[in-house]
């Protein structure tokens, strides 16, 4: 036996004895890790209330932060220094607070990649909605079916495609998103690690993948979520085109498309995306913890439902009152008929 298919052997039997459903600990732990991203509203002010003017004497240099022509590197810079001398752009920054600002970036890229670790592709398609959930897994198919190659096998595996569905465009588009958000979480700490005035090349690098992955990422969030979450996902097309828009100002500054002479608010178009990509986590960690929250109602209601594959391969759906794992009976003690499950066009269950 090749090695692939020994892998393929081992990664299997996990899969076919767990189901990671949206209530699992998991999920609420890469949700919280999500919504965690919030705190940095709260790094950013602390950060910005420190700041000083290095040109003036204490007590007259603490002066106001100025969002909107400050980048947010500045407050992580080491040194009080001047930047951008002799441009529309220049400015004195000494922030006093800078080792909270890097390391706090640094934890928030770590908790970034944490929720794109543990939040599973086949919840996070289908935005943490337990029905659409229990849909999505209900047509196991067998890993070989369809001539599914071992390495195949053991990418669904790590991907988190743990059912064997013929994989379509959505699954593509999740397993991007979960890419782009884990390399968002690695860009960030990058920022962190890399003050401005301390590796330059590295802190330019790792800020401009930062930006682009966190855009991509809340818009991928919004296309997957259109169908099983669609007011959410029109929050998330809100926070994705905020991103976009800052990240295209940012874009046309740097290749001077725009008017060298005037000062534009270079601080509050950076603030676009990363507040965009907050907002639009945060939104994600929410949504997957009501739905972990509605799975467990369900639970404890004893209202889930066993939904099954018919010899003919049509889903039926068996209404079950003593909770999850129990056996359907009626008061005759005969199983109850099964319910047509209705399957709705582009579902998970179809493999699309």
């Amino acid at each position: 036996m090749n090695p692939k298919a020994i892998l393929a052997s081992i990664f299997t039997p996990w899969t076919a004895a767990r189901c990671p459903g949206p209530a699992d600990t998991r999920h609420i732990i890469g949700s919280w890790a999500a919504r965690s991203l919030l705190l940095y509203f709260v790094i950013e002010r602390v950060a910005a209330v420190a700041w000083v003017d290095p040109t003036k004497p204490p007590p007259s240099n603490y002066v106001t932060y100025d969002y909107a022509q400050y980048f947010i590197s500045d407050l992580g810079a080491r040194g009080c220094q001047p930047r951008d001398t002799g441009s529309i752009y220049a400015r004195n920054i000494c922030s006093p607070l800078f080792p909270v600002m890097d390391l706090s970036l640094i934890f928030l890229g770590i908790g970034i990649v944490i929720a794109a670790a543990l939040i599973t592709s086949t919840v996070l398609r289908v935005g943490g909605h337990h029905e659409r959930f229990r849909e999505a897994t209900a047509r196991p198919v067998g890993d070989g079916a369809g001539g599914v190659s071992e390495l195949r096998s053991i990418g669904r595996h790590v991907l988190g495609e743990h059912f064997g569905h013929r994989v379509g465009w959505r699954h593509h588009l999740t397993n991007a998103t979960r890419c782009f958000m884990g390399l968002a979480g690695v860009s960030l700490v990058g920022v962190g690690a890399f003050p401005e005035d301390y590796n330059t090349p590295m802190h330019v690098y790792s800020t401009e993948a930062f930006l682009a992955c966190s855009v991509l990422t809340v818009l991928f969030v919004a296309v997957l979520w259109w169908t099983p979450r669609p007011v959410v996902s029109l929050a998330m097309i809100v926070s994705a085109g905020w991103a976009t828009y800052g990240g295209a100002m940012l874009l046309a500054l740097s290749w001077g498309w725009l008017d060298p002479n005037h000062a534009y608010p270079r601080g509050w178009f950076e603030r676009c995306v990363v507040y965009g990509f907050i907002v639009g986590m945060s939104i994600l960690g929410l949504t997957l913890g009501s739905g972990a929250k509605a799975e467990r109602r369900a639970r404890r209601a004893g209202r889930h439902a066993h939904v099954a594959t018919a010899p003919d391969g049509n889903l039926v759906l068996f209404s079950s009152g003593e909770g999850e794992g129990s056996e359907p009976a009626s008061e005759t003690g005969s199983p109850p008929a099964p319910l047509p499950v209705p399957v709705l066009e582009g579902s998970d269950a179809r493999g699309v």
